[in-house]
C-alpha cells in the first residue's frame, strides 16, 4: 500500500482528474492488452491490463508526459472549450456575489480579525484559533448534523446532505451547485465564529469565503493542501486558476483569486 500511495498525483486524480485523457489513456491500454495478448497469450495480457489501470487510476495517465502534451492537442481540436474542462466543484454557502471585496476586508479589520503585515493581510492569531477550533468540533459532526447547523444560519434557508462516489456534499437552497463538506465546515465555522460586528448578513457570509483562502489544510481531514488548478491536464490552459486541493479527500477547498488587472491611468 505505501507504494502506490507513492504513485498517487493529486495533481491529475480526484477532482483534477481530466476525462478525456483518461479515455484515452485507457484506449491506449486496451490496444496494448490486446497486441499483448495475440502475442504472448492472455496471462501477461491480464498483467499488463491490471498494471496498467493501477497507474491510469493512481497517476490520471499512462502515456508518458501526457499532461505536456494533451493541452497543446485539446487547444487544437475544433470543439468547445468546455468539453474539456473540469466542473469548478467549489459551491459556498452563499451564492450572493453582489458584495464588495474591500468592503469585506474593511469590515473584518475594523472587527479584528484580520490585520496588515506590510503588503500582507493575515489572521489575527485569537480569531484564527478560535475559527480553527469551531472547524475540528464541526468535522466530527455528522453530515446531518452538519445540516442542521447550517439551517440555523439565518440567511440559508434549506440544505440538504447527500452522497456521490463516497464524498459527502450539501444542497444549500436548492441551487445545482453542490457544496463539498471541507467548504461547508470551514465557512460554517467562520460565520458562528465571526465577531457580531462583521454586519450585514451579506458581508457576514461573504467574509466566510474569504477567509478560506487562508487555509492551508483540510478542515475536514487536516491533510496539507496541494496546489492545482482549475482545469485537468487536458483542461484549456487560457481559462486555469489556481486552486488549492485536499489529495486525501480529493475536494477543491479554494480557489486563489485572479490578481486585480492594474489601471493605466
Amino acid at each position: 500500500m505505501r507504494g502506490l500511495s507513492r504513485l498517487q498525483d493529486p495533481a491529475h486524480t480526484g477532482p483534477n482528474r481530466c476525462l478525456p485523457c483518461t479515455a484515452v489513456n485507457g484506449a491506449f491500454l486496451v490496444v496494448v492488452t490486446a497486441l499483448v495478448a495475440a502475442a504472448s497469450g492472455p496471462w501477461l495480457a491480464v498483467a499488463v491490463l491490471v498494471t496498467g489501470a493501477v497507474l491510469v487510476w493512481r497517476r490520471g495517465y499512462l502515456v508518458p508526459y501526457t499532461p505536456r502534451f494533451a493541452p497543446q492537442l485539446v487547444e487544437a481540436l475544433p470543439v468547445p472549450d468546455d468539453w474539456f474542462r473540469n466542473p469548478p466543484q467549489q459551491g459556498s454557502l452563499s451564492d450572493d456575489e453582489s458584495v464588495d471585496g474591500g468592503d469585506v476586508l474593511a469590515a473584518l479589520g475594523s472587527a479584528g480579525v484580520v490585520r496588515l503585515e506590510g503588503e500582507d493581510v493575515v489572521l489575527e492569531d485569537a480569531f484564527e484559533r478560535r475559527w480553527h477550533e469551531e472547524m475540528a468540533t464541526l468535522a466530527a459532526r455528522s453530515p446531518t448534523a452538519l445540516a442542521e447547523a447550517v439551517a440555523a444560519v439565518p440567511s440559508v434557508e434549506s440544505v440538504e446532505p447527500v452522497r456521490s462516489d463516497g464524498d459527502h456534499w450539501f444542497v444549500v437552497d436548492g441551487r445545482h451547485d453542490l457544496v463539498p463538506r471541507p467548504i461547508l465546515v470551514a465557512e460554517l465555522a467562520a460565520v458562528r465564529t465571526l465577531p457580531d460586528a462583521v454586519e450585514p448578513e451579506a458581508v457576514r457570509m461573504a467574509a466566510s469565503r474569504v477567509l478560506r483562502q487562508f487555509l492551508d489544510a483540510c478542515p475536514v481531514c487536516g491533510t496539507e493542501l496541494v496546489p492545482s488548478s482549475t482545469t485537468g491536464c487536458c483542461g484549456s490552459p487560457r481559462y486555469a486558476q489556481e486552486t488549492r486541493v485536499c489529495p486525501e479527500c480529493e475536494q477543491r477547498v479554494l480557489t486563489i483569486p485572479e490578481p486585480e488587472p492594474e489601471s493605466d491611468g
